[in-house]
Parts: C-alpha cells; sequence; structure tokens
C-alpha cells in the first residue's frame, strides 16, 4: 500500500486496526521510493509502483488460479480471466478509473513469438 495522502487517510488507516474491540497496534512500513514518489506527487492524485505491482501481482495470481488444473503440455493462446474490480481498488488502494486503465492497457498488450 502507498503512503496515505491525507492525515484523515491515515487516521482512518490506523483505525482499522482496533475496529474488533481488541488492543492494537499501527506501524507504517515505508518504502523509501514510495515516499520520494509521493512527496513529489502529493497533490497530483499519482500512482506508486508498488500499487501498480500489487496489482500485477493479483492479476498474476488470478491467472495462476484459474489455469492451475490446465495440464502442463496444453498452450493458452487466448484467455479472458475476469477478476472483482471492487477488490482490486480496495487491495490495491487505486481509484476505479486507474483500475480500469491499467486492465485495458493490458488487454490492449499483444504477445509476439
Amino acid at each position: 500500500m502507498c503512503l496515505p495522502k491525507s492525515f484523515e487517510h491515515y487516521i482512518q488507516e490506523i483505525g482499522r486496526a482496533g475496529r474488533d474491540g481488541r488492543k492494537a497496534v499501527a506501524r507504517a512500513l515505508v518504502i523509501q521510493e514510495d515516499a520520494t514518489v509521493f512527496h513529489s506527487l502529493c497533490f497530483s492524485g499519482g500512482v506508486c509502483k508498488s500499487q501498480v505491482r500489487t496489482f500485477l501481482r493479483r492479476m498474476e495470481l488470478a491467472f495462476k488460479q484459474f489455469t492451475k488444473n490446465v495440464p502442463d503440455d496444453v498452450e493458452i493462446y487466448n484467455l479472458d480471466v475476469a477478476v472483482n474490480n471492487r477488490d482490486s481498488i480496495d487491495a490495491c488502494d487505486l481509484t476505479e478509473e486507474t483500475v480500469e486503465t491499467l486492465i485495458s492497457l493490458m488487454e490492449e498488450e499483444e504477445v509476439s513469438e
């Protein structure tokens, strides 16, 4: 997850830890690369590399889950895998528009042999 974009976002994130009524500790593990990018883009609505990496990992896991029972000797040329956009938005801390853009860019990519 990227650094929270505002103090209000930070409070919302750390508040999630104690919602079950038990004691909780909130810790922020900051990736220096994201902190640098965030600092320069803090008012632009930019997307962190870690968010895109998380999104791509989720897509890879969805593909692997979908194809886990396909025999190794079967070649896959064209495959449509459905994912829940809302889950991706929440898990990657991205806007709906950004997730839709990433998906459309992936769909446009042509694989050459």
